[in-house]
C-alpha cells in the first residue's frame, strides 16, 4: 500500500534554486499533544517493520478510507518481550523502527518518540514524516507541513535532531549509510523527482538520472552504491553511481532486510533483491 502523500509531493513539485544547508541542531521538544485516530472495525493486512535479532516489530494496518489522503496507519501487536514491548503494543503508528537500546516510532500525530529498554517515552521531534531510515543509533525522517518537508537527522540517545537541507522541499524517502554519517534522499525542488546525496562534510550531490525513484512508505536501503526501494511499480536495485536499474522485481512489496539481507514479498514467497553488502 502506498502512502498517498507522495502523489500530493509530486503534484506540488515547482523549480526552485538548490542551497546546501547548514547542520543545525534543536532541542529536545517538550511535548506533542497526541490525537486519537478511530478504532479499525478489524484488523487488516499485518506489516513487518523492523526485526532485530529474533525481536519483531509488526502490526496490522487499519482501514483506509477509499479516495482520501488517509495516511497509513498500524497498530502494533507484535512487539519484542519486556518493559519496552508492553510500551508499544497497541500503539498506533505511521512507522517504527529498532534503535540502540530502544526503538523509535512515528506516532500518528507525527511526533517522533524514542522508547528506551525500560519502555520511557521521550518526544524528539513534531511534523516529522517517513519512512524512517535508522543506522548506528541514527534516524533519518523528514519534516515540515507537506509538501514543504526537508531532510531531518535525529540521535535518541542524546535527544537531539539536527536539520539537514533548505530549500530542496519537498524531500522523501531518505536511507542513511551503514554509519549513519550520509543521506540519500529524494528531492523535488528543481520541479521533478531526482536523487541526491549528503556526504559526511555537509555536501550535496546530484545524483545520475534514473527512471525509477521511491515513493513508498519503506525506508529505502543504501550501503553506498546499491539503493533498494519500493516504488508503484514493486522493488528496485538501483546502481547510485550510474543511475542503471541493476535488479526489478514488479509485483513485489513489503521491502525489509532479514538477516543482514534485502528482502521482499512477491506472489506470498520471500525473495532476496539487490544484494546489499
Amino acid at each position: 500500500m502506498r502512502v498517498l502523500m507522495f502523489s500530493a509531493l509530486l503534484s506540488a513539485l515547482a523549480g526552485c534554486s538548490v542551497d546546501p544547508a547548514p547542520l543545525a541542531e534543536v532541542a529536545l521538544a517538550d511535548a506533542v499533544s497526541p490525537e486519537s485516530p478511530p478504532t479499525p472495525a478489524a484488523r487488516g493486512e499485518r506489516v513487518e517493520l523492523d526485526r532485530q535479532g529474533g525481536a519483531v516489530l509488526a502490526g496490522h494496518l487499519q482501514p483506509v478510507l477509499a479516495h482520501t489522503d488517509q495516511e497509513r496507519i498500524l497498530t502494533l501487536d507484535e512487539v519484542p518481550p519486556g518493559a519496552l514491548g508492553e510500551a508499544l503494543r497497541g500503539r498506533e503508528v505511521l512507522d517504527a523502527r529498532f534503535v540502540t537500546h530502544g526503538a523509535v516510532i512515528l506516532d500518528v500525530d507525527h511526533a517522533l518518540v524514542a522508547f528506551d529498554e525500560a519502555g520511557n517515552p521521550a518526544v524528539l521531534d513534531a511534523e516529522a514524516h517517513g519512512p524512517l531510515s535508522v543506522a548506528s543509533g541514527v534516524v533519518a525522517y523528514t519534516r515540515g507541513a507537506p509538501p514543504d518537508l526537508e531532510l531531518v537527522r535525529a540521535y535518541p540517545a542524546r535527544g537531539l535532531v539536527e536539520a539537514l537541507t533548505e530549500a530542496m522541499a519537498p524531500v522523501w524517502s531518505p536511507a542513511l549509510s551503514e554509519d549513519g554519517r550520509e543521506v540519500l534522499f529524494v528531492s523535488g525542488a528543481q520541479g521533478q523527482p531526482a536523487l541526491h546525496r549528503l556526504t559526511v562534510r555537509g555536501e550535496l550531490v546530484a545524483l545520475p538520472p534514473t527512471v525509477r525513484i521511491p515513493s513508498a512508505p519503506t525506508a529505502p536501503l543504501w550501503d553506498g552504491e546499491t539503493l533498494v526501494f519500493e516504488d508503484e511499480l514493486g522493488v528496485v536495485a538501483l546502481d547510485t553511481l550510474s543511475g542503471e536499474v541493476r535488479e526489478a522485481l514488479d509485483g513485489a512489496r513489503g521491502l525489509a532486510r532479514v538477516d543482514g539481507r534485502p528482502m521482499a514479498r512477491l506472489d506470498g514467497t520471500l525473495r532476496p533483491v539487490g544484494g546489499l553488502r
